[in-house]
Formats: C-alpha cells, sequence, structure tokens
C-alpha cells in the first residue's frame, strides 16, 4: 500500500513538473542569431552564430537545436553537428541552468550564388523526456551569396604602348592640377568641383574642367539569349569574370557601371550608374547574385538600345556565352564608329570583328 502511494505521489510529482515545464519553458526564453559577415562568397567559409539566454530560474535541461540548410551548403564540423533524419538538416544537443547564456557557432560554405533562407527550429524537452515542446516560431535567416571572382589572368582595356613589349593600362582619373577650362554647373557635378571665384564674376554656379589623363570609364554589358538555361557552367563561368573584372576595375578607382538583360531576383534593376565606391560594388555583385539564366529584352535590341545610350565617351566591356550573325555586325557597326569595346566570348566568333579586342575563354562543356 505504501508503495502504491509513493508512486501515486511521485507519478503526480512528474506530472506536474511536467505540466509546468511544458507552459513555461519557452517563456523568459531570448535567442539571438546572426553570421559574422554580412555578405558572403561562393566556396568559402562563414560562421552561423546562435547565442540562447535563459532568464529564467527554470533549468532547460534538453534543448534540441535543428539548423536547416539549402542544399548547395555544407557544415564543416560533421561530427559535431551529425546530419538528421531529415534532408540538409543538422542537429546539435544541449542544456541551460537558470540565467544561463550560451554561444553556438557553426561553420558552413555555399557551393551556389544567390539568395537563401537559414532555418533554425529549437525544441524542449524535459528531464523524464515526457513533454517536447517546440519553440513558437521558426527562425528564418535570409543571406546573401556573391559569386566567387574568377582566377583569371584575363585584363581590362590592355593598350598597346611604344614602350617596348610593355602593355600600358591606364585608367580613368581627373587630373586636378590640368584646368582645361570652365562651363556651367549642373545638379549632377560636385560642389567641390565648382569655382567660386569665377562664378561671382559670372555671377553664375561655374565648374572647372580637367583634361583627363587616363581611358574612360567602363561599361560592363552581360548580354544573353533566350533558352540560355541548358548551359549553367557557361553562365556561371561568365558571372565570376565579371565580378573579377568589375572588382578589378575599382580597385583601380575606374569608375564602372553594369547592365544586362538577363532578369534580376528581388525588384533589382538591370542598370547601375557611373560610380567607384564600396557600396557601388556591394549593389553590383548583388546583382550577379540574383541573376537568373532568363533573358528579357533580346541580344539585338539590347545591345542597340545600350550602346548608344552610354555614347563613345567609355569603354564598353561585353561578356557574352555566343555570339550570332546580328550582334556580330551590331559590335562592328559601333567599334567602327569610334567605339572601344573588348568582348569576352566562349564559343569561337564565326568571323573577325575589326577595332575589337576579343578575348575567348575556354569552359568545359554543358552538362547534358
Amino acid at each position: 500500500m505504501q508503495v502504491l502511494i509513493v508512486t501515486f505521489v511521485v507519478v503526480g510529482i512528474i506530472f506536474l513538473i511536467s505540466n509546468r515545464f511544458k507552459k513555461k519553458c519557452y517563456q523568459n526564453f531570448d535567442t539571438k542569431i546572426q553570421f559574422d559577415q554580412i555578405r558572403m562568397i561562393q566556396d568559402e567559409d562563414f560562421y552561423y552564430e546562435l547565442e540562447l539566454t535563459n532568464r529564467k530560474f527554470m533549468i532547460l535541461p534538453i534543448i534540441k537545436i535543428a539548423v536547416r540548410v539549402p542544399s548547395c551548403f555544407d557544415i564543416a564540423n560533421m561530427e559535431s553537428y551529425p546530419q538528421s533524419e531529415m534532408p540538409y538538416t543538422y542537429t546539435v544537443t544541449t542544456s541551460l541552468f537558470w540565467f544561463q547564456r550560451l554561444k553556438r557557432k557553426i561553420r558552413l560554405m555555399a557551393h551556389s550564388r544567390g539568395v537563401y533562407e537559414v532555418e533554425t527550429i529549437i525544441t524542449f524537452m524535459d528531464l523524464f523526456g515526457l513533454v517536447r515542446v517546440n519553440y513558437p516560431e521558426t527562425i528564418k535567416s535570409r543571406i546573401m551569396i556573391h559569386p566567387k571572382a574568377l582566377d583569371t589572368s584575363f585584363g581590362i582595356v590592355s593598350k598597346q604602348g611604344l614602350q617596348g613589349n610593355d602593355v600600358v593600362q591606364r585608367w580613368i582619373n581627373k587630373d586636378p592640377l590640368l584646368y582645361s577650362g570652365f562651363r556651367d554647373y549642373t545638379y549632377t557635378d560636385s560642389v567641390k568641383d565648382i569655382d567660386w571665384k569665377m562664378s561671382a564674376k559670372q555671377a553664375n554656379l561655374v565648374v572647372k574642367t580637367y583634361d583627363a589623363t587616363s581611358d574612360p570609364s567602363i561599361v560592363f554589358l552581360y548580354v544573353g539569349y533566350k533558352d540560355e538555361h541548358y548551359y549553367t557552367k557557361q553562365l556561371e563561368a561568365n558571372i565570376s569574370l565579371l565580378a573579377r573584372l568589375i572588382q578589378d576595375a575599382l580597385e583601380k578607382r575606374v569608375p564602372v557601371s553594369f547592365n544586362t538583360n538577363y532578369v534580376i531576383k528581388g525588384k533589382m534593376k538591370q542598370t547601375t550608374g557611373l560610380e567607384n565606391n564600396q557600396n557601388h560594388r556591394i549593389r553590383i555583385l548583388d546583382m550577379l547574385a540574383c541573376i537568373t539564366y532568363a533573358t528579357g529584352l533580346d541580344a539585338t535590341s539590347y545591345l542597340l538600345r545600350s550602346l548608344p545610350k552610354w555614347g563613345q565617351h567609355h569603354v564598353f566591356v561585353i561578356v557574352m556565352r555566343y555570339v550570332d550573325e546580328d550582334a556580330l555586325q551590331i559590335i562592328q557597326q559601333f567599334a567602327h564608329r569610334g567605339y572601344q569595346i573588348q568582348l569576352f566570348v566562349q564559343e569561337p566568333l564565326k568571323q573577325y570583328i575589326r577595332n575589337v579586342e576579343v578575348i575567348q575563354m575556354e569552359v568545359e562543356p554543358h552538362d547534358e
């Protein structure tokens, strides 16, 4: 009889404890999730940092953390974070005492560019394993994976000079010591270029004009055709090449613009202005991360619209998988007018283009 009474008492206590645990386990429980970088780069490690804080007297004996990642992600230390029954989900088990804070770092790597979500599911269990409570909401973290810059020796707009066999590369930089004249101020001009003395004499705002001691700014055109989604390797190689060329130009303080007829996810525009700063670099890399294999305007119409829009005072770097006869004629036509054009292409051209520097890339055949 005493044994029965003790059993009922123990069961009752366990029931009360479990019931209280079920109601209170996620109260005064804080989570904080962040990545060690704002934007990650394809095929490079980054850390997913999870911070858990128990702000109550109740002990949380078992906490299961399931991190669900996209299929193109890897977790570096698989032994510490074994794969669970759910696909691409990795779990770790821990516990928290009263008023304790715990931090966990998980090292990840993404093998594809794009925008992804990492989901974190937190489950609480009591000491007896009778109660299993999920955190009220799944924690979702959105991350941007920039394309990896292609490791290449290709240069941009190399000019052969009369200095032996050396290649002379010069970039746009207005020389502040070589004034060439004055003109009226417009809203696009910098206030730093205003000549206040001359403005006072003429009773009108005027700005200084400079002699350019280097080549003009660079307009990048990434142009494609319909039904190119079968050539993923070639298209990804072009995107990696653009990431390399654009970053190299920006590092040399060259104003650049990026334009494409490919569709970009996330309501992003398909063109940028001519700038040279860190925000501009991130904006272009975001565009390259979100660019798809689908095209909007056809290649011929896009070239006919884009080249005259910018004019011939810039260097055009055109990147394409292949160039058909119509696009060849358009490029030849504008090169004949004096446009400076450099063409990166993967498939051999059907004919020679005069006054255009053509660089052919070799990429492995696409998957059947």
